[in-house]
């Protein structure tokens, strides 16, 4: 499975008033057999178009397994390969990175295996250049990840911001879409007693 370049990379965010840039996405769009020309959002459809290309996708029905096989298939054998092994009575898969071995264990996407894995592989990866992040309008029932070398993300961060790039793309660990919770007020008994009253005499004055 081919990696995206920086280039490719750098048009998910370059401003989108800029010429040079809008034909370099018209251009990628080409090459993946999408219409180019007359579209209503450019942007967009460079971005889906980007992540159809370049992401790792694991639905409800997978997990683990999955996204080892998809790191397997990006990353060149010399740094990271695995060995599934399916006969035993627990299966497992054997990572081999750098020439050291670690074992994992299945775990279904929404497990709490599946959570404590990425934060196991996230270190890892580091070890060998490339970091892995949550792109954060994944649905509900399906996880999209985005690998790239360490320092495209770094770049990223530098040219566009923080801000931007995690408008899009969370480091793993973090939740796809955090959302924030207002504070509860409690309220005491005793406050209510004189809505009660009055309500009360209104429904009594009517009968």
């Amino acid at each position: 499975m081919e990696q995206a370049s920086w280039d490719d990379f750098a048009l998910y965010f370059a401003q989108e008033g800029s010429k040079q840039a809008s034909a370099k996405r018209r251009a990628f769009l080409r090459s993946q057999g999408e219409e180019a020309d007359d579209l209503d959002d450019e942007m967009d459809a460079y971005r889906m178009a980007f992540l159809s290309a370049y992401n790792i996708m694991i639905d409800w029905r997978e997990g683990v397994f999955t996204l080892l096989e998809s790191l397997d298939e990006q990353l060149d054998d010399s740094l990271f390969s695995v060995e599934f092994d399916y006969d035993s009575e627990i299966e497992t898969a054997t990572v081999t990175l750098m020439g050291t071995s670690h074992v994992f264990q299945h775990a279904a996407l929404g497990e709490d295996g599946f959570e404590q894995t990425m934060a196991q592989l996230e270190p890892l990866l580091l070890q060998i250049g490339y970091s892995l992040r949550i792109h954060v309008e994944s649905l509900s029932d399906t996880l999209t990840l985005l690998l790239l070398p360490d320092t495209f993300w770094q770049r990223a961060d530098n040219l566009f911001g923080p801000a931007v790039v995690k408008e899009h793309f969370v480091r793993t660990g973090q939740t796809p879409l955090e959302t924030t919770t207002a504070p509860r007020t409690k309220i005491q008994w005793w406050v209510l007693i004189p809505v009660v009253v009055i309500v009360g005499g209104i429904l009594y004055s009517q009968l």
